[in-house]
């Protein structure tokens, strides 16, 4: 015989809680309780009061933070009870613990819509706050048609308000619902004139307004809803006109509703009568902003009066009510004044808004109130204030935004607002700025921003300096002054670059200028040294002074540790001892007539064509697949063009693919999801490659991976799904064996899936004949062991094709292959190849090049 179960034990139950003085003691103790409330609902004798109490624990315990996976039988056996006692404690049990279980909801359906058909009004008013909370579309079209009719026809105003506002939740998941009910309109026009219960009304408008607004969106026309536009505004005027004491809330009568019919009335609201009658109601409150009265008053009833007036504001900018306008833009200008940040928030949003709906002109008045409140220490009004201003902005006063956002991006404390301040700061210059104008707020940002600057934007900044020979001369003048006389950030020095590259005829001192830049190289960083001596071989084709100059610091760093610098540099004093190419390879700049829509779809799509591993969230994969042979050809192409120009990608591509191919480990691909890094090992002819699959996404994800490889290669996989939990990470092994000689790399195919989402990835991996490749002598800082080996896959008659395939002249015998090409990165390179049964061999006549430029060589060749 089991014990009663009372409200002591629940009692008792939180006692011991609230005793326990560590975690651990209070985890002992609702695992106790547990065992024995499990041990009490398996007794099919429980009593409707034990489990009552037992469902109240469980309550209890899941608001502690532990999982509760039992019980949900019981509790719903709790609803089929007749009294409402034992009801209230099911559902409450049932929305606490079980309504995230799923298909839980599902098994309520036959009980819910029998209680929405009780008599009694407390049964039927706790199955609605129920379905409040768990209505999906399922649901709200099973009892759907039963909750409309307890919205238009209960006598209880408690149960009316409830069931219209469950009608507006089943709304969003069941549109259709309010198209089965022909007569809807009819009933609310009913509804509207005969109910006294505000409660009631304001739910109805709730309502209301969630149809009228999607139907809106759809393109419904909306004077089927005309019939309730007088009603509505008899009922505004009654609320702001004759307040009731027993139904205001700090003084406002009935303030939501209030709130709601300003948003409301306007969407149905056509007769010019009542139109002129709302809004003369509108404007009357609106005055109440420019009493001090306003601010003698307690705080809660001036924030609830505010809220009226916001709403009034904004309808009178998004409707365009010139007069309410007017008068909302001087109040705004009054409240600009006030020393609340809260006030100071809401009134530079609604600046915002006016803005963008055509009263620009109008709120230059409250330009200056608007950079004072810039000099407050909060940095989130700071945002605002930068924000509104760039929507005040036009001609007249674009001058003086730029030089507020200049002295901001120069405020040390503002760094977290620097990114933004400059992008803002640039639109602005590009649509109303030209000439010098334009040129010295560019040149200001450069010189400030720092590597908050893309160069994606200096692309832009030299299409608008193309043609404009006067702003050019200007802007090459401040370059010069800049660089001989100011240091900068190198990411300022490479923009100066990018446009002496491009404009440098317009030098005055070309020698200086080069001087300048040379003494800069100590200080600077690789990337920073890259482009400067790409500005000045474009210079080279139009100042043979420089020559020296640029050779002599060609020199210095032709064996740098860099391999793009080194490369450069080379490519630089090829071009230097053969100046008859010159022209030739250096090309100008050309310009296409195209409109700024054209330019930005065009530079939309280089930088999506640059990164080549962003996957989409279709399942379709997002990487090109590079036409190799193609790329090959074009690696020793000597063209100059800087980023805008898209035949300047191949060697972009070839050059990020190099680099990858000659790592042994590192990240080859991340977006927002999930990150890939890979690490390989060489033994013999097998290379194993060891992937890091990292979710970096809140969610778990599950991967497919499927390997493609070419002919020559075959490969093992571990396994070819995985699960990760978010901010977790899960190695996975691949083996490669070589077999024969292959070109293209293997191909890592994967789909991965999260949150109801999927996204498909394709990426090479850096597979290569070079991966096989292996020392025979160690290898020591910057520089190149003589020989290196690979095991022998081709004879003589299949190499000699494929230096006929890349013109490459050479001698052969029955064991020695010679080639002897000159190649424009690299100067004059003399290779010996030697065949034996087991190894081809590898040297090479320049002692000084390094691993990476033998890679490059050899890849060529394969």
């Amino acid at each position: 015989m089991s014990v009663k179960t009372t409200y002591g034990d629940i009692r008792k139950f939180v006692n011991q809680i609230n005793s326990c003085s560590t975690i651990e003691k209070e985890h002992e103790v609702v695992q106790k309780e547990l065992a024995k409330i499990r041990n009490e609902f398996s007794n099919p004798k429980i009593t409707a009061h034990d489990r009552m109490i037992n469902s109240y624990k469980l309550v209890f315990i899941n608001t502690l933070g532990y999982e509760v996976d039992y019980g949900m039988v019981e509790v719903i056996t709790s609803l089929a009870n007749s009294k409402f006692i034992y009801k209230h404690a099911g559902y409450l049990t049932f929305l606490t613990c079980y309504r995230n279980v799923p298909g839980a909801c599902s098994l309520l359906i036959n009980t819910m819509q029998h209680d929405l058909q009780n008599t009694k009004n407390e049964v039927i008013c706790e199955t609605l706050s129920t379905l409040a909370v768990i209505s999906d579309a399922q649901i709200a079209e099973v009892v759907g048609q039963t909750v409309m009719n307890l919205a238009f026809n209960n006598d209880e105003a408690t149960v009316r308000k409830k069931a219209l506002l469950v009608l507006k939740q089943m709304f969003k998941f069941f549109p259709s619902l309010i198209n089965l009910e022909p007569q809807f309109i009819k009933k609310v026009e009913l509804l509207i004139q005969k109910e006294y219960d505000l409660g009631v009304i304001q739910s109805l408008c709730k309502l209301l307004y969630e149809v009228i607004l999607k139907d809106k969106n759809n393109g419904v026309d909306l004077k089927k809803y005309q019939c309730l536009s007088l009603s509505l505004v008899q009922i505004f005027k009654g609320l702001l006109t004759e307040p009731n004491s027993e139904i205001t809330y700090h003084g406002v009568c009935m303030p939501w509703l209030v709130i709601i019919l300003i948003k409301l009335i306007p969407l149905i609201c056509i007769e010019k009568r009542e139109i002129i009658s709302f809004q003369s109601l509108c404007e009357e409150f609106l005055q109440i902003g420019f009493t001090d009265f306003l601010f003698g008053i307690p705080s809660s009833q001036r924030d609830i009066t505010f809220s009226i007036e916001i709403e009034i504001i904004k309808y009178s900018f998004e409707f365009e009510v010139k007069r309410l306008a007017n008068i909302s833009i001087s109040l705004l200008g009054k409240l600009l004044e006030v020393n609340d940040i809260n006030i100071n928030y809401l009134t530079l949003d609604l600046l915002i808004v006016a803005c963008q709906n055509g009263f620009k002109e109008s709120t230059k008045k409250l330009f200056a109130k608007v950079i004072l409140l810039g000099n407050s220490f909060d940095i989130e009004l700071k945002k605002r204030v930068i924000d509104t201003l760039f929507s005040m902005c036009d001609s007249s006063n674009v001058i003086n935004i730029c030089q507020v956002y200049n002295e901001m991006i120069n405020n040390e404390d503002l760094i977290e607002l620097k990114e933004d301040l400059i992008f803002k700061l640039c639109i602005l210059a590009e649509k109303y700025l030209k000439g010098k104008e334009y040129v010295d707020i560019m040149m200001s940002v450069a010189f400030n921003g720092g590597n908050y600057i893309s160069f994606e934007l200096w692309n832009r900044t030299l299409k608008k300096l193309h043609g404009d020979q006067e702003a050019t001369k200007y802007c090459i003048f401040l370059i010069e002054k800049f660089i001989k006389k100011s240091f900068g950030s190198d990411d300022f020095i490479e923009l100066c670059c990018l446009i002496l590259g491009e404009y440098g005829e317009y030098c005055e001192d070309i020698l200086s200028l080069t001087q300048a830049l040379i003494l800069k190289f100590r200080f600077i960083k690789d990337s920073t040294k890259i482009r400067i001596i790409t500005a000045l071989m474009k210079l080279l084709k139009k100042f043979n002074s420089i020559k020296d100059l640029l050779m002599n610091i060609c020199i210095q760093y032709q064996y740098s540790n860099n391999c793009e610098l080194q490369q450069r540099v080379k490519e630089c004093l090829y071009l230097i001892e053969h100046p008859s190419i010159i022209p030739i390879v250096i090309d100008s700049l050309v310009y296409k007539d195209t409109t700024e829509e054209e330019l930005k779809t065009v530079e939309d799509k280089e930088s999506i064509d640059e990164v080549k591993g962003t996957p989409s969230l279709k399942k379709v994969s997002t990487i090109e697949n590079v036409d190799r042979p193609n790329v090959i050809k074009k690696q020793f192409k000597f063209n100059f063009y800087h980023s805008l120009n898209p035949n300047g990608l191949y060697e972009k591509v070839e050059i990020i693919y190099r680099k990858i191919m000659s790592l042994n480990e590192g990240i080859i691909f991340q977006d927002q999801n999930i990150q890939i890094g890979y690490r390989s090992k060489v033994i013999d002819n097998v290379v194993g490659i060891q992937l890091f699959y990292g979710n970096i996404s809140p969610f778990p994800i599950t991967v497919n991976i499927h390997i493609i490889v070419p002919d020559g290669l075959t490969s093992s996989l571990q396994q070819d799904k995985l699960t990760i939990e978010s901010h977790q990470q899960i190695n996975h092994i691949i083996q490669f064996k070589l077999n024969a000689t292959f070109l293209e790399p293997p191909q890592l195919q994967l789909d991965y899936h999260f949150n109801s989402t999927s996204a498909s990835v394709s990426l090479p991996l850096p597979i290569t004949l070079l991966k096989f490749f292996k020392q025979s002598t160690l290898m020591t800082f910057s520089s190149l062991p003589e020989q290196t080996t690979i095991p022998c896959l081709l004879n003589i008659g299949q190499f000699q094709s494929l230096c006929s395939r890349y013109n490459l002249v050479f001698q052969s015998n029955d064991q020695v292959v010679e080639t002897h090409s000159i190649i424009p990165s690299l100067g004059e390179i003399k290779i010996q190849l030697k065949f034996n049964s087991k190894e081809l061999s590898v040297l090479s006549s320049n002692e000084q090049m390094n691993l990476d430029i033998i890679a490059l060589i050899l890849y060529s060749l394969q």
